[in-house]
């Protein structure tokens, strides 16, 4: 990886991780253009993203239980209402 690609890659995650950015329009596009910069797609860089995260929670903290929030430490307000879970057989 290139000193270019990994600065697209923190980018991508700290632009993925502001809430006011995620679902704007130009906060989209600046996403696609850091995808773009590692040779992705913005679902394939999301995707990444997250199973590394949940490889590294798992690593040190085992499976997760019921509360699948708690186990990644979200806090209970940032639960948008959505119908989706994170892991559908803990839903």
């Amino acid at each position: 990886m290139s000193r270019r690609q990994a600065l697209a890659g923190m980018e991508f995650d700290a632009i993925l991780s502001t809430i006011d950015t995620v679902d704007d329009r130009i906060g989209f596009a600046m996403m696609e253009l850091r995808a773009d910069q590692l040779g992705m797609t913005v679902q394939e860089a999301a995707t990444t993203l997250w199973e590394r995260i949940v490889a590294r929670r798992l690593v040190h903290h085992g499976p997760p239980g019921p509360d699948v929030r708690e186990w990644l430490e979200l806090p209970p307000e940032s639960d948008s209402g959505s119908s989706r879970r994170v892991f559908p057989e803990h839903a």
